[in-house]
């Protein structure tokens, strides 16, 4: 019995140091702060002015979030790949933000007029053009930009421009 209620107890401490990790962890603040979105470092990047980057994308900084509105290419696998490419280049230098998650992608394609089974699409231009981080199918699966897809992104961007 005695055997018993020390084990409750070491049970219960450990509860108690858990609770108060918990505790820190929800008052500390989060380790990825969002610098302030600039269209400015963007602009500089593609070489086009910010009023027709503007007409180009439709940013909603509240909510981190931007939708490409002039999607182009022959076709839809074309169309989703170039979507693709340009919005994980703006994220990189409007948002600071390098890796997308496959879900918000899959948004702005869908947004685009797209069917949403965007991962067959982009498997041609991964590894050269961009990277996938994690496993396939997963929530977690994010996609970053190599330096040539970068290149290839912003000559979309300025072909975007151009229409």
């Amino acid at each position: 019995m005695e055997e018993l209620k020390r084990r409750i107890e070491k049970i219960e401490e450990k509860i108690r140091e858990h609770e108060e990790r918990i505790s820190k962890l929800e008052k500390s603040p989060p380790l990825e702060t969002i610098a302030e979105p600039s269209l400015e470092k963007f602009s500089k990047f593609v070489q086009l002015p910010e009023e027709i980057v503007k007409k180009i994308f439709d940013f909603d900084f509240s909510e981190l979030k931007l939708t490409p509105i002039k999607p182009i290419g022959a076709n839809a696998k074309e169309k989703t790949q170039n979507i693709v490419l340009v919005a994980l280049l703006a994220y990189k230098y409007v948002f600071g933000k390098t890796e997308i998650l496959a879900a918000e992608l899959r948004r702005i394609v869908v947004e685009n007029g797209l069917p949403a089974n965007f991962s067959p699409r982009i498997n041609e231009i991964i590894p050269s053009l961009i990277r996938r981080k994690g496993a396939l199918k997963s929530p977690k699966t994010s996609y970053k930009l190599t330096a040539v897809g970068e290149m290839k992104a912003k000559e979309i961007v300025k072909k975007m421009a151009e229409l």
